[in-house]
């Protein structure tokens, strides 16, 4: 029984070791310090000395600086951190919450980390014991790059394509919420979407960039605002944080087409693998459309699940989906030629071209749970021994 536990908490610090977030890390209580009190119109600074802590090279060194019994500071409150006597950043009045975290760049071999409160508004303000420096493995979101694309000017009775794109810039995973238009905005708007969604929730590994793509319609022409996109999530510290896009203002011109045609899929495609699509037609005419034939451009092989349609009524839609299958290492074009007949004319629509950039993808599960397996038989040969 004592080698099971022993073999299972082996396991657990294995486990702890290869996905946990903390490099290293110390509470200003394990640095010899207890809560420190700033009563009303004090301004102090205290000190607290540290040699430097276990690094990794995608990890950030962080102060996570906790404020006891907090009351929002409406005004004459200032927290400036300074680190070996440069000054690193500092907050102010609503900007200083119950959690306040600080990212230090200034490290050497011996710290000297100063805290400096000016305090002329609460009765007195408690910086906690429990506050953290150390290097964390963290999420990270920019502002360059979170951001929508979307035309400047589009034609109404057609789809128009909204793309938000966010990337995590850090080193751990994280889960978000991610969102651009919602249903109470469409209709304000007189838009409608016609086809993808415009929302994600999941996970978003490091390095990895999110996009979610849709399409709207609108009948009139106007101008109108898109939403801002917007990505809420939680940090590592349990800090709520929300980031958003800008604005965009597009010109919606009159439109004398028939079919609209679009085509839904990542433009990132990995290799030997079959990505799936959608070719999106919508007919934006007050007459039904007849023999429609989809003709594919794509120089690789491709598979689509309807090539003729014979009637498509006057304001439907319909997505049919293909498979492609990328061998060439090279960027490739993909478009659809749509011909189809309206009234004694036999007229034609092309899709947009769709640039596809081939990507391989790596899989280190297996190589994780082989690692992890060859651990489990070495501790056990070992245990089996004492």
């Amino acid at each position: 029984m004592k080698k099971i536990i022993l073999l299972i908490l082996t396991m657990v610090l294995i486990t702890t070791q290869i996905f946990g977030q903390t490099i290293s890390e110390k509470s200003f209580f394990e640095l010899g310090e207890s809560d420190w009190i700033i009563q009303k119109d004090q301004n102090s600074c205290k000190d607290y000395y540290f040699d430097k802590l276990a690094e990794n090279k995608a990890a950030t060194f962080v102060l996570n600086l906790k404020l006891e019994n907090y009351i929002v500071p409406r005004t004459d409150v200032v927290i400036d951190v300074y680190l070996n006597d440069l000054k690193e950043q500092s907050i102010k009045n609503e900007n200083i919450k119950e959690i306040n975290i600080f990212k230090l760049y200034n490290l050497t071999q011996k710290n000297k980390l100063t805290v400096c409160v000016t305090n002329n508004f609460l009765p007195r303000i408690i910086i906690s014991k429990k506050s953290t420096i150390g290097n964390y493995l963290l999420s990270e979101f920019k502002e360059e790059n979170f951001y929508q694309i979307i035309g400047e000017y589009e034609f109404s009775q057609t789809m128009i394509p909204v793309e938000v794109y966010i990337k995590n810039t850090g080193a751990r995973e994280i889960n978000i919420e991610l969102f651009n238009a919602t249903e109470k905005f469409m209709k304000n708007s007189i838009l409608e979407t016609v086809s993808g969604s415009a929302t994600y929730s999941g996970p978003i590994l490091p390095n990895e960039e999110k996009i979610i793509k849709y399409y709207i319609k609108t009948i009139e022409n106007t101008e109108y605002v898109t939403p801002r996109a917007v990505v809420r999530y939680t940090d590592e510290f349990g800090v709520k944080r929300e980031l958003f896009t800008d604005a965009k203002v597009i010109t919606i011109l009159k439109n004398d087409q028939k079919l609209d045609a679009l085509i839904n899929i990542d433009n990132a495609v990995a290799l030997n693998q079959d990505t799936f699509g959608k070719l999106v037609l919508r007919n934006i005419s007050e007459t039904d459309l007849k023999n429609i034939i989809i003709e594919p451009e794509f120089s690789e092989d491709i598979i689509i699940s309807q090539k003729n349609i014979v009637l498509l009524n006057k304001f439907d839609v319909i997505e049919i989906p293909f498979t492609i299958k990328k061998q060439d290492h090279t960027k490739t074009k993909l478009s659809f030629l749509i011909k189809y007949d309206s009234y004694d004319q036999t007229l034609e629509t092309k899709t947009k071209d769709v640039i596809l950039s081939p990507i391989t993808k790596t899989n280190y599960t297996n190589e994780i749970i082989g690692i992890l397996l060859l651990f489990c038989i070495l501790i056990y040969i070992w245990i089996v021994k004492l």
